[in-house]
């Protein structure tokens, strides 16, 4: 590690038992992901990007080489994964291999927030969870997003509340809306989560 230039130390869960991804600048000033195994010390290279998680012996990242695209890398080798609609800054995986949370930002704007469904590769980028600067983390079940936001720290519900688009989020919330005492149960159970 200490041949590599400049480094980001926000690890990741690696592919093995005992593997922690990061990312590090190499000397080319690209940045790097990299596999550091514990028990050895031994630091190799993942691929060419600036952010990944990994799910299983799979890694999903993101590369300057393709913005827009997440990248999928396993035994079968590496391929673009899903598209999203803008540039990206940062994945979270849910803890059940799920669902992959892409951070996406842009310089007029704050960071949004995209939901992935990684078996159907459904994209969900919900109009209504613009982000501070921050990482969203998922609750230890993978249901709902934490994500910080200019009111505070803000959760999403990703099986009752994510939608397409606006459209789709305003047609459940007046559905939702007529049920007053299914709300006020959903409300109830949020802190527990």
């Amino acid at each position: 590690v200490a041949d590599l230039l400049d480094w980001d130390w926000q690890p990741e869960r690696g592919r093995h038992p005992g593997e922690l991804l990061f990312v590090a600048d190499g000397a080319d000033g690209r940045p790097r992901i990299e596999a550091l195994s514990r028990a050895s010390g031994g630091v190799s290279e993942v691929a060419v990007g600036y952010t990944a998680v990994a799910i299983g012996d799979a890694i999903f990242y993101a590369t300057d080489d393709d913005l827009g695209w997440i990248h999928r890398r396993d035994q079968a080798g590496d391929q673009r994964f899903v598209a999203i609609a803008g540039p990206l800054s940062q994945l979270a995986v849910a803890p059940d291999g799920r669902r992959l949370a892409a951070v996406m930002t842009d310089p007029d704007t704050l960071p949004s927030l995209c939901v992935v469904d990684v078996a159907t590769r459904a994209v969900r980028c919900p109009t209504t969870t613009r982000m501070q600067n921050g990482r969203p983390a998922f609750a230890p079940r993978g249901d709902v997003i934490y994500y910080p936001s200019a009111t505070g720290l803000r959760a999403l519900d990703l099986d009752d509340w994510v939608t397409a688009d606006a459209d789709g989020y305003v047609d459940h919330a007046v559905r939702a809306a007529a049920h007053l005492d299914a709300l006020a149960s959903l409300r109830g159970g949020l802190r527990p989560r």
